[in-house]
């Protein structure tokens, strides 16, 4: 099978591996380059807050890499819906990339080439920059017979096939001793595949099967919203088949392992707003495959109550009967391998696991504010048994402060449906009511979907890197920082939104 790289000649589209030569420079980072092209996007996404996924027309690196892939990540550099303007415009808030990010249209030479940076021993703008695409992908598979290293191969879309061919058999050379690298073009696609050996090229390329035709894969990556920076996809079945025996092994004391069998499918997807950054996951049948008693828990609503002062907070739903029901598989566990724990907890009078159910109750929450010479630290739970909840946390604050008398002084105190610690009086008061976080701007700004959620983050981003008194660049490159929202939910198809903001 051939096709053409060039005007008035033929090449076969299955490339082997060119013989080594040893050039000036710095060989050792080709084969990198080389292998981890499509890489090198997802490193300028995190470099330059990001690089676009469009989701757009057009073959997708799915289309031409193997269907059974454990593992994919794809960007595009061609962001739609106003991708590309957020993304140049987030990048430009940072000093350090404010000199690198030329321009909007300039977004993709601009990150590849600072990510590939001076060291390397190909240059960005002759060897790369006349012929790569804007979409590239990596996949992870599983390992060759008698191997125990995951074999990986790029898909990367390029718009000059001679000048592909020219610049991938010039990092090929350079790839010297660090071992062959090779790149086979796809037939009928304007794709080359990048693999460490040409069998994992000429593999793909004659599969029946791509990756983009696995139904498990559609459905994952279906449940993200709207158009991506990056996307990432994963299968636990197949992960958890490929890793290594003597890996296994290892893990045979650990409880519940012979039960152990993972499957189901796992998406994320990053894109930007023009403030923002919000990473969206979505799980598809994900299962241990344990046999697990700890029950499924929504709803974190003591968050948005607390003080509105609030720097740093997080709140849990269900962790008291989520550590009973856990408590009962690994007691065994535990009197075995560290009894001096449980026999201190027996010394302090702890009936376990219902005094510490007791005290997390159905929802925990904690939180930090005020600033270094005066934090204020709040503990408050949610709980059915009060009674027992106080008891509880009055003879753990005497154990770790010597005094007993943590109620009189105000440090411990009953609210309407639970208990409430914190570091002084002044504390406990502000964080037994509803402090009325919740109603802030900034935190319906990084909190969109609160409500039903099994576990949430708060960070007024801002507050902390003022708390934190950094000097010079440091403090250039936080300023733009604003706040940071995290919310999950539990279960085979539970979520996943991490927000970040920017002033």
């Amino acid at each position: 099978m051939s096709s053409s790289t060039g005007i008035g000649s033929e090449q076969p589209d299955y490339l082997g591996p060119v013989r080594p030569v040893r050039r000036t420079g710095s060989p050792g980072t080709a084969v990198t380059a080389l292998i981890g092209l499509a890489a090198l996007a997802v490193a300028g996404t995190g470099t330059a807050a990001a690089v676009g996924l469009s989701g757009g027309g057009g073959a997708q690196p799915e289309d031409v890499l193997p269907a059974q892939a454990i593992a994919l990540v794809k960007v595009d550099f061609d962001p739609g819906a106003g991708q590309r303007k957020a993304l140049y415009q987030l990048g430009r808030e940072f000093p350090e990339l404010r000199n690198k990010l030329k321009s909007e249209g300039t977004l993709r030479d601009d990150v590849l080439s600072a990510v590939l940076g001076s060291e390397s021993a190909l240059d960005y703008a002759t060897d790369v920059k006349p012929w790569i695409g804007d979409r590239a992908g990596v996949a992870v598979l599983a390992p060759a017979a008698g191997q125990t290293t995951p074999q990986v191969v790029a898909a990367v879309q390029y718009t000059d096939r001679a000048k592909a061919d020219a610049g991938l058999q010039r990092a090929e050379q350079e790839a010297g001793t660090d071992g062959p690298a090779v790149h086979t073009f796809v037939p009928d696609s304007n794709y080359v595949l990048i693999s460490e050996t040409a069998e994992i090229g000429r593999a793909a390329v004659d599969a029946d099967r791509h990756l983009a035709d696995e139904p498990a894969y559609a459905k994952a990556v279906d449940k993200l919203e709207g158009d991506q920076l990056l996307l990432s996809w994963v299968d636990a079945a197949r992960g958890w088949a490929a890793v290594p025996q003597l890996f296994r092994d290892q893990l045979g004391a650990v409880p519940g392992y012979d039960e152990l069998k993972p499957s189901g499918q796992l998406a994320l997807g990053l894109h930007a707003d023009k403030d923002a950054l919000e990473l969206v996951g979505r799980a598809v049948g994900l299962r241990t495959g344990i046999d697990s008693a700890v029950p499924t828990s929504r709803g974190v609503h003591l968050l948005g109550q607390l003080p509105k002062e609030t720097i740093g907070g997080l709140a849990v739903a269900g962790l008291g009967p989520s550590l009973e029901a856990g408590y009962a598989k690994i007691e065994d566990v535990l009197r075995e391998s560290v009894p001096e724990v449980l026999t201190a907890l027996d010394q302090l009078g702890l009936q376990l696991p219902g005094d510490v159910g007791a005290l997390a109750g159905t929802e925990t929450a904690v939180a930090a504010w005020g600033d270094q010479e005066q934090p204020h630290i709040a503990f408050r739970s949610r709980t059915g048994d009060k009674a027992r909840a106080l008891q509880v946390a009055g003879r753990l604050f005497a154990f770790a402060s010597g005094q007993s008398d943590a109620q009189q002084q105000g440090l411990l105190k009953e609210t309407g449906d639970g208990i409430v610690v914190g570091t002084d009086r002044e504390t406990v008061d502000a964080a037994a009511g509803n402090g009325g976080l919740g109603q802030t701007p900034l935190f319906k700004k990084v909190m969109p979907d609160l409500d039903g959620a099994s576990f949430a983050v708060f960070v007024d981003l801002s507050r902390a890197v003022g708390l934190a008194d950094l000097k010079g660049k440091a403090k250039d490159n936080t300023a733009a920082l604003e706040a940071l929202g995290l919310t999950a939910t539990s279960g085979p198809n539970g979520t996943l939104r991490l927000r970040m903001t920017f002033r």
